[in-house]
């Protein structure tokens, strides 16, 4: 008993958790800024058995990143979004917490004046960070 008893309170847990993830990936897409077109993803066949091969889509908004399932959360709790910075191929965005901070780098469409004031006016008003126009330049 004492075993069923543990295995439903950690099934219950990883609900709870998994609940908490799909709440932010809707509030992400909901509240979205950007979407980047889906990406083709190759793997090696040496790291896979096989090659593989799929779609990512890339959602980004004031509360955090949706990265195909991957949720990257900020502007919640004690992660902020610190700095966005945008070049000619990628979206560089810094966050975290005053102890730890992370970046990612987004490979995206380059984007034309028109384009980037209005992404840069929506991040503003969702964040209030000011993207900046990098010099990144991916070869």
């Amino acid at each position: 008993m004492l075993v069923t008893l543990g295995v439903a309170f950690s099934a219950a847990l990883l609900a709870v958790r998994e609940f908490g993830r799909v709440k932010a990936a809707a509030l992400i897409i909901e509240n979205q800024i950007m979407h980047i077109q889906p990406a083709v993803i190759k793997r090696s066949e040496s790291s896979e058995a096989h090659l593989a091969s799929g779609s990512i889509e890339v959602f980004v908004s004031g509360f955090g990143i949706l990265l195909d399932s991957t949720v990257i959360v900020f502007n919640q709790g004690a992660v902020r979004l610190l700095a966005v910075e945008m070049g000619q191929e990628s979206i560089l965005m810094k966050y975290g917490t005053d102890n730890e901070q992370h970046s990612i780098t987004l490979l995206c469409k380059s984007l034309d004046e028109v384009e980037f004031e209005a992404v840069s006016r929506k991040f503003r008003y969702e964040t209030g960070i000011t993207p900046s126009r990098g010099g990144i330049r991916l070869e």
